[in-house]
């Protein structure tokens, strides 16, 4: 059972994806075709998730000023059933941007490999902090900036390019002082 108001870690990955995915795409929708894929200012900032009893909210920081959307137990229920479709489908044309879907889906491998139930993430400048819970019940909090992600990410594609798979969960890339973990 999982504690109030927490993501179960199995769902971490998932959700964050989901998250990620609609990310990617109001930063899609952002950019005029014109302007092409390089050398664009941010335009998805500020990035906050957060978990409560019955859903998850992401709010973030856009041109046109802040923006949010809040996803309800009906929603959520079905993502798994759509992180399954996103893996299955063919790769993505490399126009399609999925930076925010790779790095949230990455930090979300890390909860879920730790056994943290999340509670939130946070981004500000490409550095992530994510709070959530340990197995046994105790607060953790630890940081990665998106370049770190990045070649985390980069890694695990690796590894699954070359049919290999770690025999047990990757030992995490922290330390912890048994309050908070910090990268």
């Amino acid at each position: 059972m999982h504690g109030r108001g927490s993501l179960p870690s199995r769902q971490a990955t998932d959700v964050l994806r989901l998250v990620g995915r609609l990310l990617d795409e109001e930063k899609r929708q952002a950019i005029p075709e014109s302007a092409g894929r390089n050398r664009v200012p941010q335009l998805v900032r500020r990035v906050n998730i957060t978990r409560d009893d019955q859903w998850v909210s992401v709010t973030w920081e856009a041109p046109t000023g802040a923006r949010g959307r809040s996803l309800d137990e009906r929603e959520l229920s079905g993502v798994a059933d759509l992180a399954r479709y996103l893996r299955s489908r063919e790769r993505q044309p490399a126009s399609a941007s999925r930076e925010w879907e790779e790095a949230l889906r990455t930090l979300g491998q890390i909860a879920d490999t730790e056994g943290i139930r999340l509670r939130g993430v946070f981004e500000n400048a490409g550095k992530f902090r994510v709070t959530g819970h340990a197995p046994d019940g105790s607060l953790v909090s630890f940081r990665y900036t998106r370049e770190e992600l990045d070649v985390i990410s980069a890694l695990r594609a690796l590894l699954r390019s070359a049919g290999a798979a770690p025999a047990r969960p990757l030992q995490p890339l922290w330390e912890s002082n048994g309050k908070s973990m910090v990268a």
